[in-house]
C-alpha cells in the first residue's frame, strides 16, 4: 500500500498568536532569505519522491510576504500544488486548508459555498480550489470522537481531499518512579517551568507505539472497502483511487439477540473498479430482538484479503414482563448507586476550539453563518471567553454544577409501589433538592428461575445546561482479576456514540484488566454498547451473568442498548490521578461496574471540535432492566 505525502517545511510561529501576530518573521522582511532558504533546502531534499504530491510551506505561522515569496520560489521549480492553511484568503496557495473546522462549515465549504473568511474574489478563488483539512481531530486520551460525520463530508464532495488526524504518536518519556514503577512521563515531570502538560499525549498511538482505540476507530472510518446496509440494501464500494477490489463475497444473517440465525444468504459478486459500487437486494428489515449482520470480503492492494461487516438493529425486544417479589442482591455485589459523571477525558477537560482564531467575530450581516455563528464555530454561546479560540471546558461546567458532590438521601417509594422499591434522591450541596435533583428508584425482585434475580432501575434528571456524562448506576463486583470477562454485543473494542465504527457485534472474550487501561493520564475509558449478555469472574471463582431485558431513554428505546464500563477504579480515583501509578492499590478490593441507559460522546475538543448535538446525552428520564445470576464452574446458577 502507498501512501500519498504532503510535504510541510519545517516552520511555525505559532507563538505570536497572543499578541495578535506582531512582529511575526512571516511578514518582516528581515526574515524574508531565511524564509527561502528553509523552502529551498526543503524541496531539494525530497523534490524526487514520486510519493509527495502536495507541497506545504509550514504550519500555524500567520501570514505575510515572506510566506507568498516562498510559495513563488516553489512554483518556479515545480509543478505541485502549494498549500498553507494560514493563507485564509486563498491569496498565494493552490489548496484551500482548514483547522479544525466544525462539520457545519466543512460542508459548507465542500459543496463550494462562499467562504465567509474572505472577501467575494478570495470566497471565488477556494470555491474553484481542492479543499484539505491540514488537522481536523485530536487524538488526545479517549478519542477522537466525530470521525465519521468528517468521512461522510470527504466522500460526497469531490474537491475534499480529506483531513489529517494530528497525531500519529503520544510524545511521552519512559521514566520511573521513585519506587521503580514505570510509567510514561510528560510535561512538568521534569520539573521544567515551561511545559505543554498533556497536550504532548495526543497521538493514535502511545508512545511505545502501542495502538490505542482511536486507531482501530480511524481504521475502521476511513476503510476504502466500504459498505452501507439500509433495510434491503446493501452498497458495497471501492474507495481506492488506482485498485480493484477483487474476489468479492457477500455474506448475510438475521440473527437473534441470543446468537441464533433466522436466515442467512450470500453473494458472489463482480470486480469493483475504484470508486464504483455495487447495490445488492437483503432482506427487510430484521424483527424485535433481532439485528441483520452483513459482511464482505474481498481481495484488496497486493492480494491481501479484506473484510468488512455492518449490523443493522431491529426493534428492541421488551423481555421485562411481570417482576417478582422483592430480593436481596446476588452475595457479594454492591449497589446500585447513581452514576452521572465520568473521569475526564482530555476532550472533556479540553478549553481550545481552534476554529475560534479565524472566527472572533460573527460573519458580516448576510454572510453565510451570520444568523448562526454558534453552530458555525461549534462554541455554545456559554461556553464562549474573551480569549480567541478558548472555551469553557465540559468538566469545568459539571463541576460548577456541582455533580461530582452529589448527595444522596433515601425517601418512601411512594403510594402504589411494589414492595421493595427503593427511592433514593441525589442533589448537590446547597443546592435546591426540589428542583435540581436526581432520583434513581431500583428494585431488587426474585424471578421463577431459582437464583436469578432481577433488577429494575428509573432515573428522573432535571433539565441542565449542559449534557451529563452518563446516565447509569455503578455495582461493585469482587472480580477476579486474573480472569476472562466473556460478553455478547459490540466490541471487542471501546465504542461510544461518535466512536462506534471499529466495534462489531458478536461474543467477545477479554482480560478483565483489559477492558479500561487508565492511560498515561488516566481518564474513563472502556465504554461499549449495546450489550446483551456479560459474564464477569468473581474471585471466588464464579461467574457473574448479566443479561439485559430492556434499556429506555425519555420512554423510548435506547439507541445503543445497555452500555457498560468495568474498571478497577472509580471515576473519583481516575480524575484524582495525574499519572497510572498515582492510582490506589485495588488488591483485594471489588471493582465498579457501569451499568448505563445512555452515554455521552467524546469529540475532539482537547484541540478541535466539541461532541456533535446527536451524540449528546440530554434525556431526562431512563429505565434499565437486568436479570443477574452467580454461575458455578459447571455452569449451575447458585443461589
Amino acid at each position: 500500500m502507498g501512501l500519498w505525502v504532503m510535504l510541510e517545511g519545517d516552520l511555525e510561529t505559532h507563538g505570536f498568536v497572543h499578541q495578535g501576530w506582531a512582529g511575526n518573521p512571516s511578514d518582516d522582511p528581515a526574515w524574508r532569505d531565511v524564509y527561502l532558504d528553509r523552502t529551498a533546502r526543503m524541496w531539494h531534499r525530497d523534490k524526487n519522491h514520486a510519493s509527495v504530491v502536495v507541497l506545504s510551506l509550514g504550519n500555524e505561522s500567520g501570514t505575510g510576504a515572506n510566506l507568498a515569496a516562498a510559495a513563488e520560489w516553489l512554483r518556479r521549480h515545480d509543478d505541485r500544488p502549494v498549500h498553507y492553511e494560514g493563507d485564509h484568503d486563498a491569496a498565494y496557495t493552490d489548496v484551500h486548508s482548514r483547522m479544525y473546522p466544525t462539520p457545519r462549515e466543512t460542508r459548507s465549504i465542500a459543496a463550494g459555498e462562499p467562504a465567509p473568511s474572505t472577501d467575494a474574489a478570495g470566497a471565488a478563488r477556494i470555491a474553484r480550489m481542492p479543499f484539505v483539512l491540514c488537522e481536523y481531530a485530536h487524538a488526545m486520551g479517549t478519542g477522537p470522537g466525530g470521525l465519521a460525520e468528517y468521512e461522510e463530508i470527504f466522500r460526497a464532495h469531490p474537491r475534499s481531499c480529506g483531513g489529517f488526524v494530528w497525531e500519529w504518536k503520544d510524545h511521552g518519556i519512559a521514566s520511573a518512579a521513585p519506587d521503580g514503577t514505570l510509567f510514561t512521563a510528560y510535561g512538568g515531570d521534569f520539573g521544567e517551568p515551561v511545559h505543554d502538560g498533556t497536550f504532548v499525549l495526543d497521538g493514535l498511538c502511545t508512545a511505545d507505539g502501542t495502538p490505542k482505540p482511536g486507531l482501530p476507530e480511524y481504521a475502521s472510518v476511513v476503510d476504502p472497502l466500504r459498505l452501507d446496509v439500509t433495510p434491503g440494501t446493501a452498497v458495497v464500494g471501492n474507495g481506492h483511487d488506482h485498485t480493484v477490489l477483487t474476489g468479492l463475497r457477500l455474506r448475510w444473517a438475521v440473527r437473534t439477540s441470543a446468537g441464533e440465525a433466522v436466515h442467512t444468504g450470500g453473494a458472489v459478486l463482480d470486480d469493483l473498479p475504484p470508486r464504483t459500487e455495487h447495490r445488492v437486494p437483503l432482506p427487510g428489515a430484521p424483527g424485535p430482538g433481532q439485528h441483520l449482520l452483513v459482511t464482505v470480503a474481498a481481495h484488496g492492494p497486493a492480494g491481501a484479503r479484506r473484510t468488512r461487516d455492518v449490523h443493522l438493529d431491529g426493534p428492541p425486544e421488551d423481555l421485562r414482563g411481570p417482576a417478582g417479589p422483592p430480593s436481596s442482591p446476588p452475595p457479594g455485589i454492591g449497589g446500585p448507586v447513581l452514576a452521572v459523571l465520568r473521569a475526564p477525558t482530555d476532550n472533556d477537560a479540553g478549553f481550545y476550539e481552534p476554529t475560534h482564531e479565524l472566527w472572533r467575530e460573527p460573519p458580516a450581516a448576510g454572510a453565510p453563518g451570520a444568523a448562526d455563528r454558534y453552530r458555525w464555530t461549534g462554541t455554545d454561546p456559554r461556553d464562549a471567553t474573551d480569549r480567541p479560540g478558548v472555551v469553557v471546558p465540559t468538566s469545568r461546567r459539571w463541576a460548577d454544577l456541582g455533580l461530582h458532590l452529589l448527595q444522596p438521601r433515601t425517601t418512601g417509594p411512594g403510594p402504589g409501589t411494589p414492595q421493595g422499591t427503593v427511592r433514593t434522591v441525589w442533589a448537590a450541596p446547597g443546592a435546591d433538592a426540589r428542583q435540581a435533583r436526581f432520583v434513581l428508584t431500583h428494585r431488587w425482585s426474585r424471578t421463577r428461575a431459582p437464583g436469578t434475580r432481577r433488577l429494575d432501575l428509573a432515573w428522573e434528571l432535571p433539565a441542565l445546561p449542559v449534557p451529563l456524562a452518563r446516565i447509569g448506576c455503578v455495582l461493585t463486583v469482587p472480580v477476579d482479576t486474573a480472569g476472562e470477562v466473556c460478553f455478547d454485543g459490540d466490541g471487542p473494542h471501546p465504542s461510544y456514540p461518535d466512536a462506534c465504527a471499529a466495534a462489531r457485534p458478536g461474543r467477545h472474550r477479554l482480560p478483565a484488566t483489559a477492558l479500561a487501561p487508565p492511560g498515561a493520564h488516566p481518564q474513563a475509558s472502556g465504554n461499549r454498547s449495546r450489550a446483551h449478555r456479560i459474564e464477569i469472574p468473581l474471585a471466588d471463582g464464579t461467574r457473574l451473568r448479566l443479561r439485559s431485558l430492556h434499556v429506555e431513554l425519555d420512554g423510548t428505546a435506547a439507541p445503543r442498548g445497555l452500555q457498560w464500563t468495568l474498571s478497577p477504579y472509580s471515576d473519583a480515583e481516575l480524575a484524582a490521578a495525574a499519572h497510572p501509578h498515582e492510582l490506589p492499590d485495588t488488591a483485594g478490593r471489588d471493582w465498579h461496574l457501569h451499568l448505563d441507559a445512555g452515554h455521552h460522546g467524546l469529540g475532539s475538543r482537547s484541540c478541535g471540535v466539541d461532541v456533535a448535538p446527536a451524540a449528546r446525552l440530554r434525556a431526562r428520564t431512563a429505565g434499565l432492566s437486568l436479570l443477574l445470576d452467580r454461575v458455578g464452574p459447571d455452569g449451575t446458577v447458585l443461589p
